[in-house]
């Protein structure tokens, strides 16, 4: 984890610098595969957490469907942002690094690596950045939405709490820089950066997404486990009782 957060941060550190010399292309590259790495991790483990949902739902329909339903609307969503942001990496290799057929594990072959202009025109200009960027603050409103959660004042619970309590992260702020000015999101993340920096920024964005669907699904699971260990526990001491009011209440007709 610490290996992966000194990745991140020395990706962060080069698009803020926009430096396209060949060392630099090269590094992002391999810190791209290295986010391929852990995106993937993140995956198989949402999936193992998905199976024990199924399990669960098997075992006790009843109690579990209110939260597999949930997390499965959380699976949906969130199956749908990497999708999007997956044609994103596409059309950028395509138009701009002259691939037809890209994949993740074929970026260190695509041309143009240390393209900007054109990156610059379609992520900027042609405002898919700004776009992609309604897309993920809909999908962060849509998980706070699957809580009904309400405060005294009538305000949803997460709102306040949601960063801390679930991490699901992905906040689309503007940005202030050293010099106290700002710029917009997509402008931070997106412009003047090569095109191995937007794709390896975009893969970093699957990962905020899966990482969320993880926190997600992995709370609703807890809360499965709890209440399935409660109602375990709970129904031989129901039965328990009744027999020793039973056994009481004829010892008392006998006599």
């Amino acid at each position: 984890m610490r290996t992966l957060l000194s990745i991140i941060v020395i990706s962060i550190c080069f698009c803020s610098c926009y430096h396209t010399d060949k060392q630099t292309i090269e590094t992002l590259v391999a810190v791209n595969q290295s986010l391929i790495q852990a995106k993937n991790t993140v995956e198989e483990g949402n999936q193992y957490t998905q199976a024990l949902l199924e399990k669960n739902l098997a075992n006790d329909g009843r109690m579990v469907k209110p939260y597999y339903d949930k997390a499965m609307q959380v699976i949906h969503l969130s199956d749908s942002i990497v999708r999007q942001l997956q044609i994103l990496k596409i059309k950028l290799a395509k138009e701009v690094g002259g691939m037809i057929n890209y994949s993740d594990d074929s970026i260190e072959y695509m041309e143009n690596k240390d393209a900007v202009a054109k990156c610059n025109g379609i992520l900027i200009d042609d405002g898919y950045a700004k776009s992609l960027k309604t897309t993920l603050s809909k999908y962060r409103k849509e998980i706070i939405g699957l809580f009904n959660w309400k405060d005294a004042e009538g305000r949803n619970y997460l709102l306040q709490r949601d960063t801390a309590f679930l991490k699901i992260g992905l906040l689309m702020c503007d940005y202030i820089g050293a010099d106290g000015k700002s710029s917009s999101w997509e402008e931070h993340n997106f412009e003047h950066a090569p095109l191995v920096a937007d794709i390896e920024s975009l893969t970093r964005l699957q990962i905020d997404v899966r990482n969320c669907e993880s926190n997600i699904i992995k709370y609703f699971n807890s809360n499965v486990t709890s209440s399935c260990s409660w109602g375990r526990d709970f129904r031989p001491l129901i039965i328990y009782f009744n027999r020793y009011l039973a056994a009481k209440w004829l010892r008392l007709l006998s006599n």
